[in-house]
C-alpha cells in the first residue's frame, strides 16, 4: 500500500510539473538547470537535463533545442568561478559570452560565483546575467547611472604638448600628474600675489574651424573669486578670454563666467553664463574663424548654447593659444582641477 501512494504522488508530481510547462509555453517559464563541471574560468558548457529540456519560444517543451532563441532562459550553475570575460556553450549550441547590465558590461572576476545558481536569459546575442555579481567597474552605482553623466568615451589631454604659462613673478609653483585612468590632475601651491593670477598650460590653437569639448573637475578651495577653467591668449597682445569655474566666498553653487582678462595679472570685465548642476564641469567651444560660441551640458552629451562673441571683440585679431588652468585671486590657498577630457583639438 505505502508503495502504490508513493507511485501515486510520483506521477502527480510529474504530471504538475508536465503542465506547468504546457500552461505557460513560454522560454522564461519553470527554467531548466543546466550545470558546468568544466573546471574552466573561461570557457564552460553544459547539457539540460532530458526531463527537462531547454524550453523553446513560442510553444511547448521541444524534445532537445539545439538552436538558441532569444528568451531562451536556464537555472545555470559551475564548479569554477570565472576570472574575467567567460563563454557558455548550452546544450552544444556554440559558444556564447556571457553579459550584465542589459548587455553593456564583459564580467569581472568573480561575478559567477562558483556553485551558486543564477538565471541566464539568451538575448538573441549573449547569455545576459542577472544581479548577482560585483558591481560595475568605476563604483558608485549600475553602468547606465554612470552613461547618464558621461559620454560613452572621453580623451584626457597629452601633457607634453602644453607649455606652462604664468605671469613668472607671483611664487606659485604649478605642477600636473596624470593618474592611472589617464586624467591629467593639476595643482597649484599657494603663492605670494593677491589679485587676478592666471597660472595655465597652453598650447597652439588649431587652425579654424575648430570644435574643443572639454571636461574637468574644479577642486578650488573656497576664496575670492578663485576659478578653474578653459583660457584663450593673445600672445601678441597678452589677452586672455576666460571659461571659468568660480566660486565666491558667499556663493554655495559652482558659476561658469567668460572673463575678459588684460593679461595675466589684470582684470578686465566678466559676464555670469551658467549656475553648473554637475560635479564634472562639460564645455564645449567652437571657433568658425570670426566667433567664438560657448556651450555647456549637464552631461558631456547633450550640449546647450549659452554664449557667442565676435574674436575681436575681446582680441585684436583671435586667439592663438589655448589652455587649461587657474585663474588664483586668493594667495593663501592651494588650487586643483583634475582634467577628464581634452577632445577635438
Amino acid at each position: 500500500m505505502k508503495f502504490l501512494m508513493s507511485a501515486i504522488t510520483a506521477i502527480i508530481f510529474a504530471l504538475c510539473a508536465i503542465s506547468a510547462h504546457a500552461q505557460c509555453n513560454q522560454p522564461y517559464c519553470n527554467p531548466t538547470t543546466c550545470f558546468d563541471t568544466s573546471g574552466s574560468a573561461t570557457a564552460q558548457s553544459c547539457t539540460t537535463p532530458g526531463a527537462y529540456p531547454l524550453l523553446a519560444v513560442g510553444g511547448p517543451p521541444s524534445p532537445f533545442v539545439t538552436t538558441l532563441t532569444a528568451g531562451n532562459t536556464i537555472v545555470y550553475s559551475t564548479t569554477t568561478a570565472n576570472t574575467g570575460d567567460l563563454t557558455i556553450n548550452v546544450n552544444g549550441t556554440g559558444a556564447v559570452h556571457i553579459r550584465k547590465w542589459q548587455g553593456s558590461a564583459t564580467l569581472a572576476a568573480g561575478d559567477l560565483v562558483a556553485n551558486i545558481p543564477t538565471l541566464l536569459t539568451y538575448d538573441g546575442t549573449y547569455w545576459e546575467m542577472y544581479s548577482i555579481g560585483n558591481p560595475p567597474s568605476g563604483g558608485g552605482g549600475s553602468a547606465p547611472f554612470n552613461a547618464m553623466l558621461a559620454p560613452s568615451s572621453v580623451t584626457p589631454p597629452v601633457m607634453s604638448g602644453f607649455t606652462y604659462g604664468s605671469a613668472g613673478t607671483t611664487g606659485y609653483s604649478c605642477s600636473n600628474s596624470t593618474n592611472a585612468g589617464g586624467a591629467v590632475w593639476l595643482t597649484c601651491n599657494s603663492g605670494s600675489f593677491a589679485g587676478t593670477n592666471v597660472n595655465f598650460y597652453f598650447k597652439s590653437a588649431p587652425t579654424p574651424p575648430w570644435t574643443l569639448t572639454f571636461g574637468y573637475v574644479p577642486v578650488s578651495g573656497t576664496g575670492t573669486y578663485n576659478s578653474t577653467g578653459l583660457f584663450l591668449r593673445e600672445s601678441s597682445t597678452g589677452k586672455i578670454a576666460a571659461i571659468e569655474t568660480s566660486q565666491g566666498s558667499s556663493q554655495l553653487n559652482m558659476v561658469i563666467y567668460l572673463q575678459q582678462l588684460n593679461s595675466y595679472t589684470s582684470f578686465g570685465s566678466n559676464y555670469q553664463l551658467w549656475v553648473n548642476p554637475s560635479p564634472v564641469v562639460w564645455e564645449r567651444l567652437m571657433f568658425d574663424g570670426t566667433t567664438y560660441t560657448i556651450f555647456v551640458s549637464p552631461d558631456g552629451q547633450n550640449f546647450l548654447q549659452l554664449h557667442a562673441f565676435p574674436a575681436t571683440s575681446y582680441f585684436t585679431a583671435a586667439a592663438d593659444e589655448i589652455g587649461f588652468g587657474f585663474d588664483i585671486s586668493d594667495p593663501s590657498l592651494t588650487f586643483a582641477m583634475l582634467v577628464l577630457d581634452w577632445a577635438g583639438i
